[in-house]
């Protein structure tokens, strides 16, 4: 499947990427074989961008969706986050991470960038 996301853990040791074919991959970054270590299926999401945040400790994955969701890389368990708090959204395809990893930047309609807090997801 071809990559459309692509992110380093903030301490480097580990590597994300992620597709259309709903899947997100983990891999081991060693610099020799950089082996998978996990993978995440997501069944309703192609998958068109995936950013590390607070700290490194979660994962935001988008894709042309109206919903989005959280995986938390501690405990392994994926949440689906249906919606933002006064937002109708039908897509929030795109998502980047402010530099200290607690906020995040989603694309919407018409140019519009919708910002979300981490900690609450709203």
């Amino acid at each position: 499947a071809a990559v459309q996301a692509l992110a380093f853990h903030p301490a480097g040791e580990l590597l994300l990427t992620a597709g259309l074919d709903k899947t997100v991959r983990f891999f081991a970054v060693d610099g020799t074989k950089n082996q998978k270590v996990h993978s995440v299926f997501l069944p309703d999401m192609p998958v068109h961008s995936a950013t590390w945040v607070r700290g490194g400790d979660e994962v935001i994955i988008t894709g042309r969706r109206p919903f989005f969701y959280a995986y938390d890389a501690l405990s392994g368990n994926t949440r689906k986050i249906t919606k933002l708090a006064g937002r109708e959204d039908k897509s929030l395809e795109r998502a980047w991470a402010s530099a200290d990893g607690n906020l995040t930047g989603f694309t919407a309609k018409n140019g519009v960038v919708v910002v979300a807090d981490n900690r609450t997801k709203q």
